[in-house]
């Protein structure tokens, strides 16, 4: 971080940051021991009576001891300055009645000093801010203790949003693996109608997590991506979903379960299928780009060979399925719900769902609509051409009998 970044942070025009990043304070710390002309800056934390440096930048020549290791906190600058035996800013140390009898300034010759304490939100102590120069310094000011002071705060509100921000991944991390040691997943499944020979002609896997308060699918993947447990929570609801496999394969009838590209590349979805008892079909989204093609071809290659079917899911809602589509030729194209709502009443999307099925078949693929909720959508996209169709209309999410003798 170079010294204009402190500029940055306190010019009084603009809006003050309320935090900074982790990554940002070993800056911060270095561009204020090169503001302020001295020659070592530390973050320091208060421990167990003990001194941590969390973060420090010193100048070549410096002899301050810059070891993490645990330093004494009893006789330190670091408890004078919190319990105010000394002040936030010292011209000349040994001339000070405290500081000139604290053991660094005579151990290492510590000649001036600048120095904040760092609290948190709560009120409790982290330790303090503080730069030290071997030699007395008169030019030190009032302006130089308000900006050390000014980040002594941003420190302590950068310290409490990452407190949090952990506190929250640790408090997924344990939702999530509830779910996965206790297996509090139920898959529900809903109908695709061919609307041909009007036969349900396959089922879509949704997973539904166990938990008071309920909360929403999406919510559950996207929080377990964000703590690295997206693999094993989707992995999950993919295993939960084949342990119907013998009632599709029984029926004729295909699965369809959503993946997110990531796990095709890694190879964890081949791994979770294993030996296909049904036909399988898999869908991904615009939602995660994918952005080797030709790796992800190959990933999915063994899949393929296995007579797993490819599905491009929420065709209409953006740029980047049609480009998925172009790439990875897939057998299914399914319409966005968004595409479908209201088809009957709206000559935009009649003719974007046409113009979409008149591609399909060119490149000989089927189509499916999903959101159908009313006859007048049924019959609007039958005539359009789209092969199959899904939607309340249909048939709602539901768990699937669990016997072989249940049809």
């Amino acid at each position: 971080m170079q010294v204009d970044t402190i500029e940055k942070f306190i010019l009084s025009e603009k809006k003050a940051p309320t935090a900074a990043t982790m990554e940002e304070l070993e800056g911060i710390v270095s561009a204020i021991r090169v503001y302020l002309k001295m020659d070592i800056a530390i973050i320091s934390e208060v421990k167990d009576d003990n001194l941590y440096f969390r973060y420090l930048d010193a100048s070549p020549t410096s002899t301050f001891p810059q070891s993490k290791a645990p330093h004494p906190y009893q006789n330190s600058y670091c408890r004078a300055l919190v319990e105010g035996l000394i002040p936030g800013l010292i011209q000349d140390t040994f001339k000070h009645p405290t500081a000139c009898k604290l053991p660094s300034t005579q151990m290492f010759h510590i000649g001036s000093f600048v120095g904040a304490p760092i609290y948190l939100e709560d009120g409790a102590l982290y330790g303090a801010i503080y730069c030290f120069q071997n030699k007395s310094d008169n030019t030190l000011n009032d302006r130089d203790l308000s900006i050390i002071t000014y980040f002594s705060d941003l420190i302590g509100k950068t310290l409490d949003s990452h407190s949090k921000q952990k506190h929250k991944h640790h408090e997924v991390e344990n939702r999530i693996n509830t779910i996965l040691d206790n297996n509090f997943i139920t898959m529900h499944y809903q109908p695709i109608l061919d609307l041909t020979t009007n036969d349900i002609s396959g089922y879509e896997s949704l997973a539904r997590f166990n938990s008071d308060p309920y909360v929403t699918p999406d919510i559950w993947f996207e929080e377990a991506q964000l703590v690295g447990m997206g693999e094993k929570l989707e992995m999950l609801a993919v295993k939960s979903a084949l342990k119907l496999d013998y009632y599709f394969r029984d029926h004729n009838r295909y699965l369809s379960i959503n993946t997110s590209p990531d796990y095709i590349l890694s190879g964890a979805l081949e791994k979770t299928i294993g030996h296909l008892a049904c036909n399988v079909l898999i869908e991904i989204t615009e939602h995660q780009p994918i952005a080797d093609y030709q790796a992800f071809q190959k990933a999915l290659s063994p899949l393929r060979r296995e007579g797993v079917k490819l599905a491009i899911d929420d065709v209409g809602t953006g740029y980047s399925n049609l480009t998925h589509i172009l790439e990875l030729e897939p057998d299914i194209i399914k319409l966005d719900l968004s595409l479908t709502k209201e088809i009957h009443m709206d000559r935009k999307r009649c003719a974007l769902a046409s113009a979409l099925c008149t591609f399909a078949k060119e490149i000989q693929c089927e189509i499916i609509a999903e959101g159908i909720e009313s006859a007048k959508e049924l019959h609007t996209l039958k005539e359009l051409g789209v092969n199959k169709g899904q939607g309340y209309f249909i048939g709602r999410p539901a768990p699937l009998p669990l016997t072989r003798s249940c049809a």
